[in-house]
């Protein structure tokens, strides 16, 4: 039971970021605003979503996991009660602002829960599946987001999510014991906070896993932002195919993580993580050449998505469980550092897409095909002293 409700945590977040994705064109016209105010909804987010994990590692590793929990979720119903009220863009952005500041708690402690309960193998195991279910939320969210947005308009998304979470709300609150270990709490003194995020970031095994997953949650990034427009606006689906089309392309990370957790059982991680960065260099490549060759439609853009996240998933999830495993005892900052990184990974890809228009699919895959580049590189630097710390 408890093991469920940390991997629903994970969930939240990413429920938070990609429902409201069919609704982006529509709010434009209903705020009266820009396309770029809008996705500026979206990097703000992340930005407070990354930056809040940095103060909840630290919190959970001295006062426990439950209450950091929620508070946290309480923080987020407020974010959204006032993002369905927004009646201005520069309002939403400070609500969704506030919403990160709120959820930063659930993506931090989802996996310290996991930590504190699992180890080895089986916390490997119980880290693939919240990667699975890390991807299914942007899969099944957009699909929900369409229809929301068909029939009631973008605002219902943030009255469904705030209902939501005060129900995981009233479950933590009854149910989740502290799952921390007290004689393993450490102290809120800055100089041993300073000391426990030094520590990780001068990990060379650890940095190179974390700055790995910084990356790659910059691709799927690059494509939540980018998508909406170049889909629904350029090929012209509706809300509704759009979020279908987005559970077609996000079923390449579903069964990619299928193979991974039977791979895992026959390979080390850092041999399954060398297969998966192979396979989305050659699938960018193919995709940078065939953009600039004019091929730009559905099919090759569902099919060319769908294999670069097949690939995603024998990397992102194998560098969350590794960079754990090595500061077991500081589990909480270490997810912190992790979050932090991972989403402001997305920031920076959210903020530079933006920018760029979305009449072909060039700038997309030039920029999926840079950000995998860069997540061989730091592997290759950092995976050789995986043993070390």
């Amino acid at each position: 039971m408890i093991a469920f409700l940390a991997l629903l945590l994970v969930t939240l977040g990413q429920f938070a970021i990609d429902m409201y994705l069919p609704s982006m064109p529509s709010m434009v016209a209903d705020l009266e605003t820009t396309k770029s105010l809008v996705q500026q909804t979206l990097t703000f987010f992340l930005v407070s979503f990354a930056l809040s994990q940095l103060i909840y590692g630290p919190l959970s590793d001295r006062f426990g996991r439950r209450i950091v929990l929620l508070c946290g979720l309480f923080i987020f119903i407020l974010g959204c009660v006032g993002a369905y009220f927004a009646r201005s863009i520069e309002f939403l952005i400070v609500m969704r602002f506030v919403q990160g500041m709120g959820i930063g708690a659930a993506n931090v402690l989802c996996r310290a829960i996991l930590r504190d309960l699992y180890h080895g193998h089986d916390l490997a195991k119980k880290v693939t599946f919240l990667g699975i279910l890390w991807v299914v939320s942007p899969v099944i969210a957009p699909v929900i987001g369409g229809y929301i947005e068909e029939f009631w308009g973008w605002r219902m998304n943030f009255a469904l999510l705030a209902l939501f979470v005060l129900l995981i709300w009233i479950w933590a609150f009854f149910f989740l014991p502290e799952t921390k270990d007290r004689s393993h709490r450490q102290s809120m003194h800055p100089v041993a906070i300073g000391k426990n995020y030094l520590l990780l970031l001068k990990s060379r095994s650890f940095m190179g896993y974390v700055l790995a997953d910084f990356f790659l949650y910059g691709v799927l990034s690059s494509f939540y932002v980018a998508g909406p427009f170049l889909l629904q606006r350029t090929l012209g689906l509706s809300p509704v195919i759009f979020g279908w089309t987005m559970l077609i392309i996000s079923g390449g990370y579903l069964l990619g993580s299928a193979c991974n957790i039977r791979l895992v059982h026959f390979f080390q991680q850092k041999n399954v993580i060398k297969i998966g960065v192979a396979w989305i260099l050659m699938i960018t490549l193919v995709m940078v050449i065939a953009s600039m060759r004019g091929i730009f439609n559905l099919p090759v853009v569902a099919a060319s998505l769908c294999l670069l996240f097949f690939g995603i998933a024998f990397i992102f999830t194998n560098c969350i469980g590794l960079s754990l495993s090595i500061f077991p005892q500081i589990a909480g900052s270490a997810s912190a550092v992790w979050g932090f990184f991972a989403y402001m990974g997305g920031t920076l890809a959210t903020s530079v897409m933006s920018y760029f228009p979305e009449k072909t699919f060039l700038p997309l895959s030039f920029a999926l095909l840079v950000q995998c580049l860069l997540t061989a590189l730091v592997l290759m630097i950092g995976m050789p002293s995986a043993n070390n710390k």
